[in-house]
């Protein structure tokens, strides 16, 4: 956005995807410092956003966000992300290649996907899966953590907590995540802040029943297509889990009904529909949606 200023005889428009870092800078997160310098960067970003003729927010959170950190209101459209890889359902003998060496078994693990930023919740991710190990019928549940390596601190609460059977996994690429959502019983997704939430998609599109968080962004990505848990409630996960043991054919159902608000051809027809009105032009705009067909 600091660009913007310099943008002449032309329509400026800019995507924000979220306002994690100007909100850091303003300390709305304690748990995440900002540094003087990157105070002075954030103020600017934040600032030079006024510049802009119109935005593009890829969620209802991330423009609430916006809004009220700009103090006025630009004129804006929602348009959120395509599924940016082709995840879908793999077959049963990949499952099965794909799980052997780490020894696990086809819907008797939970999984998380996520790196170590605090809102990710990872520590969260542990504390929860500590709780569900408290009731016998949860016993033999694994827990697959894809990411970033531990944190000292994940480690050590792994260990006081004797949580032996939790795997983790770092630097999965595409086609072998699409394969371990494919086997798990779910994905665990308690985040605390998103702007998007890619994993909760790519989840439904590989036929994993979705835990998440019951706040924005989540639950308005996730749509019905998911069970919702209240990440400062550690309890609220058994009900979550069972109800994937349950009710896992209506709850994938609904995971693919969702999606469809996010295929690459309703996106791609938003954008069209967008710049067509930024532009003003149905010549020009035909040439553009011709261009991204």
């Amino acid at each position: 956005s600091p660009y913007l200023a310099w943008v002449k005889g032309a329509a400026k428009v800019i995507t924000c995807h979220d306002a994690l870092a100007i909100r850091s800078a303003l300390g709305h997160f304690p748990q995440n410092r900002t540094k003087s310098s990157g105070k002075l960067l954030q103020k600017w970003i934040r600032n030079s956003l006024a510049q802009a003729d119109r935005i593009v927010y890829v969620s209802n959170k991330t423009r609430e966000d916006f809004e009220q950190l700009l103090g006025i209101r630009v004129p804006s459209d929602l348009i959120p992300h395509a599924l940016n890889w082709s995840y879908s359902q793999a077959s049963e003998p990949e499952i099965g290649v794909a799980l052997q060496p780490l020894g696990i078994e086809r819907n008797q693990y939970i999984i998380h996907v996520g790196s170590n930023q605090w809102y990710k919740n990872r520590l969260g991710v542990l504390q929860m899966f500590a709780e569900l190990r408290s009731e016998d019928r949860f016993q033999g549940l694994r827990l697959l953590m894809v990411g970033k390596p531990f944190t000292a601190e994940m480690r050590d609460f792994c260990r006081a907590s004797h949580l032996d059977d939790v795997i983790e996994l770092v630097g999965a690429g595409n086609e072998k995540l699409r394969v371990l959502y494919s086997g798990a019983l779910a994905l665990l997704f308690p985040s605390l802040e998103e702007g998007f939430g890619w994993p909760v998609l790519e989840a439904q599109a590989c036929g994993c029943p979705v835990i998440t968080s019951q706040r924005e962004p989540m639950s308005e990505i996730a749509g019905n297509g998911a069970q919702f848990v209240d990440p400062f409630r550690l309890e609220s996960v058994h009900e979550a889990v069972q109800a994937c043991v349950e009710n896992r054919e209506e709850i994938v159902a609904a995971g693919f009904r969702n999606l469809k608000r996010f295929s690459s051809a309703e996106v791609i027809g938003r954008y069209q529909r967008f710049y067509q009105s930024v532009i003003g032009s149905s010549e020009t705009a035909a040439d553009l949606a011709s261009l991204l067909n």
